[in-house]
């Protein structure tokens, strides 16, 4: 089913909120308390405005919000909610005690059910705990539109990192989030959209702590397409320079750490968002692909597709200026000063990753991936991975490279092609590399290896095997493919009858320009060795313009009813 996919939907749904607007009401809550905030939520319909007055409250449970409101605070540093929300493990040991503190406090969730703990008991009201730690959960319909705006989030008692801070679910076409302070939360993202939406977070500032702090915004379109895990947004095309995004514009972003991921805009599943005219210090942007770096249920796809640009990012010290994983890329007219790395890198996990459920290591053998099945290393629909070649590893143990007896190979005939560990006896089975060159008797690696297990290593005795992959799925460059069909209900990820196999995906490279360095030319900073899988002109562009982008209209047209300052 196509969301927002036609002008008669989108003009039925703006005179929808024109309706909506004609019959609001404003509501004004008692107090910034839980239980008053909660009750105003509670009373208000669709399109009212909720004001939540001046002063601090400390939260230790999430209030949900299913309506389409407009949620209003007095302003940053005016209405402050100090987040004390009780995190899932904090809940788990008070469960175990005989005797739970009257001191625990319980989130309300408004599911169904209680839930039980030991000895049956359950929080008051037989209301279930908050598993996330989320301060607010809004969940979403496509004929709603809902704004967040004047708020600050400071951290409380509660150390214990929340999943997200902000949990934005459900599919809607018009959602905003401006104006708030999210101050050292501890939480994995401060804003997290997940499901189908379009929307924009502007004019907020986000102080990211050092330790339990995580991502500024996170975002995964995971039900585009009423499919799971972010495929329906693999199976369409990037609508570079649309509204089909969220938008991350005007904020700025503070890392008051030295891990440059913290605070970044992060994206899986699927996502989308544009990130432009924002400053940020000390941070970059880096987010997940189609890897084993995804983590939860398998066949989780990346991000899907990405703009950035007009941003400031400033350093103190030495950190990289960002990672694509997976996917297309716009990335243009950024200033950068300070220590910075090189550019955007353009990587692909899985050459150096094997997992036993899902995508596998992109070796030459998954059939997600497109692989050399011919001698002559070329590629024909339905044959099986050609393996050009076998051994035995005689050098030494957890060995980052290979060696062989005699001297079969010729220098450098190996760049390029993937080796893998096939010994079931060894920690490292499966564990999969690229190569980055070979004498007659030596392979040496490109990949580093990851803390993933197994890793791409080699102990004495260990045997391999040699293919050779083409096109990796979700891989930098690579886009629009084949729709994977899961199940009917959308309850799992797990693919139906003609899955697995390589999705014929498109390029759609990415593109760099006018992006400086302390006043320097800056481009993709991915490996330029002859083992690099990745072509320039074919799979990205550097000092090259994308034919026919245009930017989005800005600003946002949301912020058309509000502030822009």
């Amino acid at each position: 089913m196509a969301f927002y996919a036609s002008t008669a939907v989108a003009l039925g749904l703006t005179l929808l909120g024109i309706q909506n607007v004609a019959h609001a009401a404003t509501i004004s809550a008692r107090s910034p308390s839980f239980t008053d905030v909660s009750s105003a939520i509670a009373s208000a319909r669709e399109g009212d405005t909720v004001l939540v007055p001046s002063g601090t409250a400390t939260w230790t449970s999430t209030v949900d919000v299913r309506r389409g409101i407009t949620l209003q605070g007095a302003g940053v540093d005016k209405t402050i909610v100090i987040d004390d929300v009780l995190r899932r493990n904090q809940f788990a040991k008070a469960a175990l005690k005989e005797e739970p503190s009257p001191a625990i406090q319980f989130a309300v969730l408004r599911g169904p059910g209680p839930f039980i703990g030991r000895r049956g008991f359950t929080g008051p009201g037989g209301i279930r705990p908050n598993s996330g730690g989320a301060i607010f959960r809004i969940s979403l319909k496509p004929d709603q539109t809902f704004r967040l705006t004047g708020f600050t989030f400071r951290q409380g008692s509660v150390t214990a990192s929340a999943n997200y801070s902000i949990n934005i679910n459900g599919k809607c076409p018009s959602v905003r989030v401006d104006h708030c302070f999210f101050d050292q939360l501890y939480c994995g993202a401060n804003i997290f959209f997940n499901g189908w939406h379009y929307g924009v977070v502007d004019h907020c500032r986000f102080d990211i702590r050092p330790k339990g702090g995580g991502a500024s915004v996170r975002v995964y379109h995971t039900t585009w397409g009423d499919q799971p895990s972010g495929w329906g947004s693999w199976a369409e095309a990037p609508y570079f320079g649309s509204e089909k995004f969220v938008f991350v514009e005007d904020n700025v972003v503070n890392n008051l750490g030295r891990a440059p991921e913290r605070g970044n805009i992060d994206g899986q599943h699927g996502g989308r968002f544009v990130v432009r005219h924002n400053t940020f210090n000390n941070c970059n942007i880096f987010y997940h692909g189609s890897d084993n770096g995804t983590g939860g249920p398998q066949y989780n796809r990346g991000t899907r597709a990405v703009e950035i640009y007009n941003n400031t990012f400033n350093s103190t010290h030495k950190i990289s200026a960002g990672q694509d994983r997976g996917g297309p890329l716009i990335w243009h007219d950024n200033t950068y000063t300070g220590d910075y790395g090189g550019g955007m890198v353009l990587a692909i996990y899985r050459l150096s990753e094997y997992e036993t459920k899902g995508f596998f290591g992109a070796d030459g053998t998954s059939p997600w991936d497109c692989n050399a099945t011919e001698p002559d290393g070329t590629h024909v629909e339905g044959h099986m991975p050609y393996t050009y070649a076998t051994g035995t590893h005689i050098g030494q143990n957890d060995y980052k490279g290979i060696v062989v007896s005699e001297n079969p190979w010729k220098p450098n005939q190996w760049v390029g092609y993937s080796v893998t560990n096939t010994n079931r006896t060894s920690p490292y089975f499966h564990g999969c590399n690229r190569i980055l060159s070979n004498t007659s008797n030596t392979l040496t690696f490109a990949c580093p290896t990851t803390s993933l297990k197994p890793k791409g290593l080699f102990n004495t005795g260990d045997t391999f095997a040699i293919h050779k992959v083409l096109i990796v799925i979700d891989q930098p460059g690579r886009g629009k493919g084949d729709l994977i069909v899961g199940d009917p209900a959308g309850s799992t990820n797990i693919p139906k009858t003609g899955w697995p196999r390589w999705p014929h995906q498109v390029i759609e490279p990415c593109y760099s320009w006018n992006n400086k360095l302390n006043g320097a030319n800056l481009d993709f900073g991915n490996r330029s060795d002859p083992s690099s899988l990745l072509v320039e002109g074919v799979d990205y562009y550097n000092s090259t313009p994308m034919p026919g982008y245009k930017p989005y209209i800005y600003p946002h047209p949301l912020l058309s009813g509000g502030s822009k300052e």
